[in-house]
């Protein structure tokens, strides 16, 4: 997994979003059939917000042969996005922003994507994938020196 906190031009041209995160099925390894893998993809801390826009792209499509979903969420509080297709590659799955309101962090929290295979496929079963995950997160270190 890759990550990129987009600055200036790259926010504007990305939307406004902060931060991109490159997932690829080389970082999922559960090899159970119908069990989830979650990868961590960044650590929050107390004081930063997460906004609910959220956009998933599927680049590559996953090679699995059944519903293969990728589901966004909070370590503590659960999902924030949930269902995005993997198999068919150009599908975005957005998070409207009125489905839930942006969450403050009170505690170290992780965000993570969660990847569920199909009817009797483990996630290591998969021979390609790769997805974009674009978020908006405030950081409170970064209002800091803002405001100084």
């Amino acid at each position: 997994m890759r990550h990129y906190e987009l600055h200036g031009p790259q926010k504007a041209a990305a939307g406004g979003f902060t931060d991109l995160f490159v997932v690829e099925y080389t970082d999922f390894d559960e090899s159970a059939n119908n069990t989830a893998d979650t990868v961590n993809l960044i650590t929050l801390e107390a004081g930063d917000v997460i906004f609910p826009e959220l956009l998933v792209e599927t680049e590559t499509d996953w090679g699995l042969s059944s519903a293969a979903t990728l589901d966004i969420q909070l370590s503590s509080t659960g999902d924030l996005l949930t269902g995005a297709n993997l198999l068919t590659a150009g599908d975005p799955v957005y998070a409207v922003a009125n489905s839930i309101g942006p969450t403050a962090i009170t505690a170290s929290e992780t965000l993570q994507a969660e990847l569920t295979p199909g009817d009797d496929e483990a996630v290591d079963d998969a021979s390609a994938g790769k997805v974009l995950v674009w978020a908006k997160i405030s950081r409170k270190a970064d209002r800091r020196l803002i405001s100084a």
